[in-house]
């Protein structure tokens, strides 16, 4: 498998807090560049629809589980499909190629003050040849508050363009919480869906308090490596 991920970011406008956090940015990206090649144990089967042929579901009942009942099956598949009965009749190769889901993603963000930002992303399938896979897109639209020991954001997504859901963000010094889908995970949607959500615990490395005081009395150049403890 080769992929590569390729993006831009450009910044203007005030420097916001001790971060120097341009007060408008804009993002470009293409996300998984590249493809999968399968070779020597893999195989391209091709079956045709023919008329008047059953397929008994009897026949398919395996002993084995999973990918060992595979070539068991491709084999049935087969006697059923084929007219000359041939077990092997559907294999055309062991070399194909996947492309990877390809992605461009399209990203705003501006920055309130210090502590409150705003945020947008599309995210577009762009898939390269038709053997591509495909990942899910969409449009996110993010809110946060984020202080030293504390913060949290909601967000609105329209998932594939037509799922609307509410997502929320929530932490307290090392410790997070969140979800994608409020619907459907906190609150019932009325019909069967599936929920999602995570935790996590999240350290920074400290620096001592005097050299975080004595760095903010000057103002830091736009490359400075500076990282403060918690700021997300």
């Amino acid at each position: 498998m080769r992929g590569v991920d390729l993006g831009v970011t450009y910044g203007t406008g005030d420097l916001i807090g001790p971060n120097d956090i341009p007060q408008l940015t804009f993002g470009l990206a293409v996300l998984d560049i590249g493809g999968i090649r399968f070779d020597e144990t893999s195989e391209i089967h091709r079956f045709a629809a023919q008329p008047n042929r059953v397929i008994d579901g009897e026949n398919y009942e395996f002993e084995q589980d999973g990918l060992e009942a595979l070539p068991t099956a491709i084999e049935q598949l087969n006697r059923d499909i084929n007219q000359d009965g041939a077990t092997r009749g559907s294999l055309e190769g062991n070399d194909f190629a996947l492309g990877l889901p390809m992605r461009t993603a399209l990203t705003i963000s501006y920055q309130v003050d210090e502590a409150v930002g705003f945020d947008g992303r599309l995210m577009l399938n762009t898939p390269l040849g038709p053997n591509a896979l495909r990942a899910s897109q969409g449009v996110t639209a993010n809110a946060r508050f984020s202080k030293w020991w504390y913060g949290g954001s909601v967000s609105m997504s329209f998932h594939e363009f037509r799922e609307f859901n509410l997502g929320l963000y929530l932490r307290a010094g090392p410790l997070y919480f969140g979800t994608d889908r409020i619907f459907g995970t906190i609150l019932s949607k009325g019909r069967a869906a599936a929920g999602d959500f995570y935790v996590g615990f999240r350290l920074h490395a400290f620096k001592k308090r005097s050299d975080r005081d004595r760095r903010s009395k000057r103002r830091r150049s736009r490359g400075s490596r500076y990282n403060e403890c918690y700021q997300f």
